[in-house]
C-alpha cells in the first residue's frame, strides 16, 4: 500500500500510494474497516510483510524457478513476517485489545538478492538470476517499520532455525 520509496523507511503514517491493483483494494478495505470503529468496537489492522514459514517456505519458491529469471534486479528491500510471528501478533492484538493500524514485519531488511543468495547457498540451489528489464512483482521498494507495534509492547522474537537467522541483529 505504500508504493515506491527507494528503500526508505515507511511507517503507518506514511501516505498510501499503492502501485498495484491489489494494493488499492487493500486501501479501500482498510477505509471500510476503519469506518466501523468506535469507542466500543476497536479495529486493529495489520499491514503484513511477505509471509513465510510452514507451507510458505522461500526455498520451495526458489526451487520452482527451474532456471527462469525473476523480475527486477533483486535490489529491493525485503519486508517479511514469519507465520509464527503473525500468529503471535494476532494473539497479542486480541489480548491487548489493540486499536488502529500496525505494520507487521520482522526486523530483517536486506535486499531480496542477498536473501535469495543465502538461501540458494544453504540449499545447494543454483543462484537466482534477475531480469532487470521487467518490473518486480512487489509494489515499490521500501523498508517497513514495525516500531509502532513494538512500542505497543509486542516482542519481535527472531526464529533461530530459519535461513534468515544469520541476518538478525
Amino acid at each position: 500500500v505504500y508504493g515506491e520509496h527507494q528503500g526508505e523507511i515507511v511507517t503507518e503514517d506514511t501516505p498510501l500510494t499503492p502501485e498495484l491493483h491489489t494494493g488499492k483494494i487493500l486501501v479501500a478495505t482498510e477505509e471500510q474497516l476503519r469506518s466501523i470503529a468506535s469507542p466500543q468496537r476497536h479495529v486493529c489492522l495489520f499491514r503484513l510483510g511477505e509471509i513465510y514459514g510452514p507451507g510458505r517456505e522461500i526455498a520451495n519458491r526458489l526451487r520452482q524457478l527451474n532456471g527462469r529469471p525473476l523480475l527486477g534486479t533483486g535490489e529491493n528491500i525485503t519486508n517479511l513476517i514469519h507465520l509464527d510471528q503473525l500468529i503471535s501478533a494476532l494473539d497479542f492484538a486480541l489480548t491487548m485489545d489493540l486499536n488502529g493500524t500496525y505494520n507487521l514485519c520482522n526486523d530483517i531488511h536486506i535486499t531480496r538478492q542477498k536473501m535469495y543468495d543465502q538461501i540458494c547457498q544453504q540449499e545447494g540451489l543454483p543462484a537466482v538470476t534477475w531480469d532487470g528489464t521487467k518490473k518486480r512483482y512487489h509494489g515499490g521498494n521500501k523498508t517497513v517499520s514495525n516500531q509502532k507495534l513494538k512500542d505497543a509492547g509486542f516482542l519481535m522474537v527472531p526464529h533461530s532455525n530459519e535461513y534468515l537467522a544469520d541476518f538478525h541483529h
